[in-house]
């Protein structure tokens, strides 16, 4: 009881102590001011909104998206700021071409196509996957659609607002997906999730328009599906501006400038931009005057390859820039309400501890205060959200911010814009002309009412807040993964690295209240020896990661080499970020590609939503494989039970496992027995290296291997007299 006391009591001096060092005794704004009432032009803003909305597709990588950069830097140059394009490297899948091709009795008709995002590292690239197309009509988004329709090795064309439908199109053997689109199609962010497998499924899929689509459309036609896509490491920008103050230590101003879509050709992002556009005049409107603080503006890329553009900036600037930074300011904007909010936390990683709720309290009590007493009511607006909580937000409608990766190395931060985002924001109607023309959305209203209140934030920051910021930045949280992606060549006895491999790595929390809410991926992509680098990864306390490699070279057809879980594993499932860089090799193996749909767990009838282990065994001698690799599928990498879908893919190589013929059993652990049992109806499996089965009807499978299993147990049982488990 004394020791429990004692830490009680070292606690709440602890407390204590980070609220004196941290933030002033009151909070108070300075006695007798009056906050400044600039505003912003709202017309520069829609200018700048629709420039930027031009350069598309705006993905980080594209070649339009570093023209949009290049945009940033000259109307910064031209309001005398100090600017730099700081240049990093990005995975990306890239679309080359697309098409679908539609045999009509008077010959071959080509019709434009668009490929969605990978499934993981398939990025569907084909080219040519030819079968006959079959146009699904759907009612109900699921199962039902399909009664009576056999769709079999065939293309299936349904309409984009078909919800999961397509799903079970794969479920029954589909091969290949026909998504048909129009100027009314209702596209939302949901979509990244839902519209695309999570493990790496060799099943392409593409976007045509409906018209065009009908027009040649009859029952029984064949077709053919072709895509060029793959993933390439291409060049991203950063474009930092600088503005010297009276001090050398800065306040930056940040946002980021690029988009996405579950279309990457079709990534206008002009809601996306509207933060962008915004921050461009607020530039102009700063740099009127010397401030107290030296001013620095980021345009981040990479937003949504887990905030890379930051990251690489910390990195690039952790000797520097970092020292003389004290908070950093971020604006995020969207069109469809003029309500505000003010975030100090964000979903890229969740948990955020004492010292930084601390550091960050100071500004955000006068940021409350000078909202709520003058801006919402000067400007005529309502601040509804101020202490949002990652913990408790919609799985698919989080919040990241680039001022995260600030904070990971202590140096604070806090985002001012809107409390949501409007659903249609990163997909394909996120377009300059609906942004401006529809009646629900007010992009202009925005900017003048919440981006004015940032402005006089910042200027606030800059010029009047009445305490010095603290120096809080921590170097030696800035962490670094050198990943190398390897095989076990049998023959020499040693590992071989694997060149082109494309590598998943997803963060999960090392807190265990918080088991779901480190919620970030990086996808990367190896260089010619097999090798890879992530800048500022999540440190030790924050995140553990897991690592799946694969490789899928050459691009067409299913995964050539898979993650290895056998006997030459390399690697962890759980790394952490010990040290400033951290040293991880991954092991992969040549192999065949196993997919199977809704594992269920017995007891709840309900998609597994653990990790559960998969035992891959020898058909004959029920000895482990020597090679395995599997993978569940989890939406968005979130392991929760609305995320889980029970897609199960089993990767294995029979020869080179020396397990001719193999079997798969998903092991509940504990005293319960198993999820699932596949042996082929007791014939084992042999699935050739670069070779992918589906197999339908995954619980009727199911439901044989356990009842063959069973029967064969039974006559064991009555030959010998014994009881068997």
């Amino acid at each position: 009881m004394r020791i429990r006391n004692k830490l009680v009591i070292i606690l709440l001096l602890s407390v204590f102590i980070l609220s004196s060092l941290y933030s002033t005794s009151t909070y108070a704004l300075p006695p007798n001011y009056e906050p400044p009432k600039l505003n912003v032009n709202v017309n520069n803003v829609l200018e700048h909104l629709r420039k930027l909305s031009s350069f598309a597709p705006r993905i980080s990588g594209y070649p339009q998206c570093e023209e949009a950069a290049k945009y940033i830097a000259d109307v910064l140059s031209s309001y005398g700021y100090n600017v730099t394009l700081e240049k990093f490297n990005v995975t990306v899948p890239y679309e080359q071409h697309s098409e679908l091709v539609l045999y009509t009795q008077t010959g071959a008709q080509v019709i434009k196509a668009y490929a969605l995002l990978p499934n993981t590292i398939e990025t569907s690239y084909t080219n040519g996957l030819e079968g006959e197309v079959i146009y699904v009509e759907t009612k109900y988004g699921d199962l039902r659609d399909f009664e009576g329709i056999d769709v079999k090795d065939k293309i299936v064309a349904l309409k984009w607002d078909s919800e999961k439908a397509w799903r079970w199109a794969a479920y029954l053997g589909a091969k290949g997906i026909i998504f048909l689109i129009n100027n009314q199609t209702r596209f939302t962010e949901y979509d990244n999730y839902w519209k695309r497998f999570w493990v790496p499924i060799d099943f392409p899929r593409i976007a045509v328009n409906e018209e065009d689509f009908f027009k040649l459309y009859q029952p029984g036609m064949q077709g053919k599906i072709v895509v060029k896509m793959e993933y390439v490491i291409r060049p991203s920008y950063n474009v930092i501006a600088t503005l010297p103050g009276e001090r050398k230590e800065a306040i930056m101003a940040i946002t980021h400038y690029d988009t996405w879509s579950a279309i990457p050709a079709l990534a206008q992002g002009a809601d996306d931009a509207l933060s962008a556009a915004t921050l461009l005049e607020i530039a102009r409107i700063a740099a009127a005057k010397k401030h107290r603080y030296t001013l620095i503006f980021g345009f981040f890329s990479g937003y949504r390859q887990a905030l890379q553009g930051a990251r690489e900036f910390v990195y690039k600037h952790k000797d520097d820039l970092l020292n003389d930074i004290r908070f950093v300011f971020e604006l995020s904007l969207s069109s469809s309400s003029t309500n505000a909010g003010i975030f100090n936390r964000g979903n890229f990683q969740s948990y955020y501890p004492l010292d930084y709720d601390q550091a960050t309290f100071a500004v955000r009590q006068d940021f409350i205060k000078l909202v709520n007493e003058t801006y919402s009511k000067h400007y005529g607006f309502k601040l509804i959200l101020w202490d949002y909580s990652p913990t408790q937000a919609e799985v698919l409608r989080l919040r990241y911010f680039d001022f995260e990766i600030f904070e990971m190395v202590k140096i604070p931060g806090i985002a001012f814009g809107s409390p949501a985002i409007w659903e249609g924001t990163a997909t394909p109607q996120d377009t300059y002309e609906t942004l401006t023309s529809r009646k629900d959305l007010k992009p202009g209203e925005v900017a003048e009412k919440l981006g004015s209140t940032y402005l006089n934030l910042l200027l606030y920051l800059l010029d009047d807040y009445p305490d010095d910021i603290l120096k809080l930045y921590a170097p030696g949280r800035v962490r670094t993964l050198e990943g190398k992606v390897v095989f076990f060549n049998e023959s020499e006895g040693v590992y071989k690295p694997v060149p082109n491999s494309i590598v998943i790595v997803f963060g999960m929390s090392t807190a265990r209240q918080l088991p779901f809410f480190v919620r970030h991926y990086f996808v990367v992509k190896t260089d010619s020896n097999g090798t890879y680098v992530i800048h500022t990864i999540a440190p030790s306390d924050i995140a553990t990661y897991a690592i799946f490699p694969f490789n899928d070279e050459p691009p067409e057809g299913p995964v050539k080499y898979a993650i290895d879980f056998g006997t030459y594993m390399r690697g962890a499932f759980r790394a952490r970020m010990h040290q400033a860089v951290n040293k991880i090799e991954s092991s992969v193996f040549r192999a065949g590609t196993l997919v199977f749909f809704d594992v269920l767990d017995p007891d709840t009838a309900s998609p597994v939503s653990e990790f559960l282990p998969v035992l891959v065994i020898d058909h004959y001698t029920q000895n482990y494989a020597r090679f395995f690799g599997f993978v569940w599928e989890n939406v968005g990498f979130v392991p929760t039970p609305e995320m889980s879908t029970g897609t199960l893919v089993v990767f294995e190589n029979p020869a080179l496992a020396q397990t001719p013929r193999f079997d798969a059993v998903v092991d509940l652990g504990g005293t319960r027995w198993y999820a699932a049992i596949f042996n082929n109806k007791t014939r084992g499996y042999n699935i050739k290296p670069g070779t992918q089965v589906i197999m339908p009807f995954t619980i009727f499978e199911n439901y044989i291997g356990f009842r063959k299993v069973d029967e064969k147990r039974l006559q064991e049982a009555k030959r010998t007299g014994l009881f068997v488990d």
